[in-house]
């Protein structure tokens, strides 16, 4: 694919850095629609959504740089081609966007199951992008198989930054994931105009999200060799957390505008 978006003298822009930027100022001003939608502060749902995000970026970067330094100082381009499936970049990104939010939420309270359910579309929109970046890159690759729309990688940019197989067909599994979230994040803006419970968006999306990583972590080349790999254990963390929130019948209905 092209793992190299622009090169300007010794400037690398990768294709996978681009596409995340550009998920993310989309689903920013998603994030103003939704929020709109349940009656809440569109100001203060962008804050939280942009705080949310540049936390995670953030906290993710810093372990990856804590643990590997030498690499990252020898190719410091590399910083914006890590697979999202990194360890580091879930659990660095995810402690750190989680105390940024819990510390702006203490001081600027908002209702939390609202504010999730406005926050669940933009976040799917934006890991959609992610997942095309990903492809771009080669990064996060799939499977060898011998399916007629099977990809072969040959770019060395994607050997060296990603440990991209070359010269082998593969399952487009990035494709298959971006594709499915595009879909969830429209199914869930439709559902949205209905005005479920609060909670029942969120609980949708780590219901279906986790079914479709559980299941995509399968054809996923990079994956470990244990049963069930880290990222297939918080898919059935997500499919339980989701389950939850989605028959919990106590909520009221999000408020109409």
């Amino acid at each position: 694919m092209f793992p190299k978006l622009l090169q300007l003298g010794p400037l690398t822009i990768p294709t996978q850095g681009a596409f995340i930027a550009l998920g993310l100022m989309l689903a920013l001003l998603l994030a103003v629609r939704t929020a709109r939608l349940l009656s809440l502060d569109p100001d203060r749902i962008w804050n939280l959504a942009f705080l949310a995000i540049f936390s995670f970026i953030l906290g993710g970067r810093v372990v990856l740089i804590a643990t590997h330094w030498r690499d990252y100082a020898a190719y410091p381009a590399a910083l914006l081609t890590v697979s999202i499936h990194s360890p580091a970049v879930l659990i660095g990104g995810a402690a750190i966007a989680l105390a940024a939010c819990a510390v702006s939420l203490r001081m600027h309270p908002l209702p939390a199951l609202r504010t999730l359910d406005a926050l669940t579309p933009p976040l799917i929109l934006g890991y959609a992008f992610s997942c095309l970046g990903a492809f771009a890159a080669g990064a996060d690759y799939g499977t060898p198989t011998n399916l007629p729309w099977a990809v072969t990688f040959h770019s060395r940019y994607a050997l060296m930054w990603n440990g991209t197989p070359q010269d082998i067909p593969l399952h487009p599994v990035q494709l298959y994931q971006a594709a499915f979230e595009f879909a969830l994040c429209g199914f869930l803006l439709w559902l949205l105009k209905k005005h479920p419970r609060e909670g029942r968006i969120t609980g949708t999306w780590l219901f279906l999200g986790g079914i479709s990583h559980f299941l995509f972590e399968l054809v996923r080349g990079n994956r470990g060799t244990e049963l069930f790999d880290p990222t297939q254990l918080a898919a059935l963390l997500m499919i339980v957390l989701g389950g939850i929130l989605y028959l919990d019948r106590k909520r009221s209905p999000a408020p109409v505008t």
